[in-house]
């Protein structure tokens, strides 16, 4: 059995790219322009053309430690942070800054990925987060190593763990689901990030990882 590259990303909208939302135009099926622009603006953080990866988390295996990487558009100096401020001694957390800071992010995230041969682990992961990534990765002209399959009804090498329990339909959020099996979580959502320092924010995406290997040790044996 490979080791997954179990993961999870936040995104914040972009406020330089916000703009954009006044030149696009709707669907010839929308009658309120206004309210269509307006929802785009409040969904922003979910679109790659108006938002950026402001995180992203991973582990590589089930029992492995916990890596975040926090993209900052600032001048703050690079630091690397594990067992202090909050953060479990098994969560290494650093701050990647500066106008590439997302790019960087990118190529390291798409190099964790190719260490573990694409094999990979996650909630929502097919239907949000790598389709996300690689949008992101073609705005800042970064190559993944090795390209995802997202191919439906798979459980490898990429193995999402909402597609599966959901038969490849819609169901619930991670934490909503975790709950209905007893699995404990802090009880925030994705909603919240954009108002989150980055300390605050790597340690949701610590959460969100955690509670991906839970799930998948819930339903291993079950569906895989």
């Amino acid at each position: 059995m490979p080791d997954f590259l179990f993961f999870d990303i936040e995104t914040r909208a972009d406020e330089r790219r916000l703009a954009l939302v006044d030149d696009l135009k709707p669907p010839k099926t929308v009658k309120d322009i206004t309210a269509w622009k307006a929802k785009k603006l409040r969904d922003a953080a979910l679109d790659p053309d108006l938002a950026r990866v402001s995180s992203v988390s991973w582990s590589i295996g089930a029992a492995g430690a916990i890596t975040t990487l926090v993209a900052l558009p600032t001048e703050t100096p690079l630091q690397v942070l594990a067992g202090r401020d909050g953060f479990a001694m098994d969560h290494q957390v650093t701050l990647i800054t500066g106008d590439v800071a997302e790019a960087d992010l990118l190529r390291r995230f798409w190099q964790a990925f190719a260490d573990c041969d694409g094999f990979a682990c996650g909630w929502h992961i097919i239907g949000f987060d790598f389709p996300f990534l690689l949008r992101r990765s073609l705005y800042s002209n970064v190559a993944p190593g090795v390209i995802p399959r997202l191919a439906k009804y798979h459980t490898e090498p990429v193995r999402d763990l909402y597609a599966i329990l959901n038969n490849w339909g819609t169901g619930k959020g991670l934490k909503e689901q975790c709950g209905l099996f007893g699995i404990p979580t802090a009880g925030k959502s994705g909603a919240d990030v954009q108002g989150m320092s980055w300390e605050d924010e790597a340690r949701y995406g610590e959460e969100d990882v955690r509670l991906c290997k839970a799930m998948y040790q819930r339903m291993s044996g079950v569906y895989f």
